[in-house]
């Protein structure tokens, strides 16, 4: 139990540092107009 919480714990913390990363390599206004 306590495995399954550490990996969902670790697994948010990557995808957050993954979105970061594409908020970083992409400008925000190109990401505004893929969301459209």
């Amino acid at each position: 139990m306590a495995f399954l919480a550490l990996w969902l714990f670790f697994s948010s913390i990557l995808s957050f540092l993954l979105f970061v990363v594409l908020l970083a390599c992409f400008p925000f206004e190109n990401l505004y107009i893929y969301a459209m």
